[in-house]
């Protein structure tokens, strides 16, 4: 009875183990034509969750999970876009909002603020007091 908890309890640190050693990631290399192999390690609750990704979205593997999450990654830091923020006040925050919104009927905080080149916690300042105005809705 013992060898069998024993045996239960390395079998179980061999498990444990071989997922702290990582997941082999092929990245494809356009270039060449050829993929080239990056071991990585994570922890057993990612990789729980790599596993519940694959199941869920009908993955073939873990590798493809990580490769098609690494590629997501890369093409949103790939768009990242800088600002140039202008420093206005409140008061021309919530006019610029107020005809931006007029010509878009609708958008996210953010994207205005983007758009007009405010800052952001301004932009929301600007359209929380126009809500409270009655401005907009």
């Amino acid at each position: 009875m013992r060898k069998q908890k024993d045996f239960a309890l390395e079998r179980q640190r061999a498990v444990t183990s071989h997922l702290n050693t990582g997941i082999d990631i092929i990245l494809y290399d356009r270039m060449q034509n050829k993929r080239v192999t990056v071991p990585i390690s994570m922890s057993p609750e990612v990789v729980k969750r790599i596993d519940g990704a694959r199941a869920k979205l009908g993955y073939r593997s873990r590798n493809e999970v990580v490769r098609e999450s690494i590629n997501h990654f890369l093409e949103e830091i790939e768009e990242i876009k800088v600002i140039r923020i202008r420093d206005i006040s409140l008061k021309q925050a919530k006019k610029e909002i107020l005809a931006y919104l007029k010509q878009h009927n609708s958008a996210y905080v953010g994207d205005i603020a983007d758009t007009l080149g405010i800052d952001v916690r301004l932009a929301f300042k600007a359209v929380e007091e126009l809500q409270r105005e009655g401005a907009v809705g």
